[in-house]
């Protein structure tokens, strides 16, 4: 029985120590009022990574939403990085956060996306995807994980 419980209690640091193994990408509604539905983008800073740049693809339902507005988020502003914006497809927004400097992330909101709803648009904030990547100041790819925050959407 004491095996069995030391056994249970590394399995729990192992799977603590891997939840926060890599930094991550959130996508959560922040807002919506009338026909504007209002997103953030999160950076979940780890306590071992050094990551100067940020990217990230979010789908949208082109049926139900114009194309939105992309703004950088508080936490890309401290860091001194700006915002790159392209829809490389319908119900596609793809946006880089990069700066000319070697400063790090702190972790906050880095970008805010501003969505307006086509008049007989979906009623509800569903249907988005999210994909993130991430850089070091070497300019190699730190592991990101991104998350849609469902439990947000209204």
């Amino acid at each position: 029985m004491f095996r069995f419980i030391l056994v249970q209690i590394a399995l729990f640091l192992t799977l603590a120590g891997a939840a926060q193994a890599a930094p991550g990408l959130e996508l959560a509604q922040v807002g919506s009022s009338g026909d504007t539905v209002s997103l953030q983008v999160t950076y979940v800073k780890d306590q071992g990574t050094e990551t100067v740049a940020l990217a990230g693809d979010l789908g949208f339902d082109g049926a139900a939403f114009l194309q939105p507005s992309v703004g950088a988020g508080p936490a890309a502003v401290a860091a001194g990085k700006g915002i790159s914006v392209s829809f490389p497809a319908p119900g596609l927004v793809r946006f880089a956060l990069v700066g000319f400097n070697s400063a790090a992330f702190d972790g906050g909101v880095v970008a805010v996306v501003n969505f307006k709803r086509k008049p007989g648009g979906a009623p509800a904030a569903t249907g988005f995807s999210f994909t993130g990547s991430a850089a070091n100041r070497a300019g190699n790819e730190v592991p990101v994980a991104a998350v849609v925050r469902t439990d947000t959407l209204q």
